[in-house]
């Protein structure tokens, strides 16, 4: 085993460079809105939705656009006495950790809208039609937020 003074100047430990946060990649990265609101950019989220489907009212889809954030980072517990640990979520890191190209992991996908449109249907042919205007118009604001794994969905 080495001593320490067998450690040349060059061969000690380094710190690494600071790299850009992932939430700084996904504003990048992406001309989605949900991207940009899981990121925690809500003006630039906001912008989007404005310009691509002239939303000028966004307190309909407050409700999303917070569940856009919270759902893409999770937090892990520390040791006791600390702080808990903010995890970012990758959607495109099947095979290894994305780098500068990640984007982030939304917790709603087209499966939930058909799962709450089909209870909007219920609700309607059950008669209850304030459920089902109320179940109708969840489905149509969180639509916006919705990002697609493949062109056919």
């Amino acid at each position: 085993m080495a001593d320490l003074k067998d450690v040349k100047d060059g061969s000690a430990f380094q710190m690494p460079p600071a790299g850009r946060p992932a939430a700084a990649c996904w504003v990048s990265n992406s001309s989605h809105a949900a991207d940009h609101l899981s990121a925690g950019s809500v003006s630039s989220g906001m912008q989007f939705l404005n310009r691509q489907i002239a939303a000028s009212d966004f307190t309909v889809l407050r409700e999303a656009m917070i569940g856009c954030y919270l759902g893409a980072s999770a937090s892990l517990p520390g040791v006791p006495g600390s702080g808990s640990m903010n995890v970012p979520l990758h959607r495109n890191d099947v095979a290894n950790h994305p780098g500068t190209e990640s984007l982030p992991r939304t917790a709603l996908k087209v499966k939930n809208l058909n799962t709450a449109l089909r209870q909007a249907y219920r609700y309607f042919q059950g008669g209850k039609f304030n459920d089902a205007l109320a179940a109708f118009t969840d489905v149509l604001s969180k639509i916006p937020i919705v990002v697609t794994d493949t062109k056919s969905e």
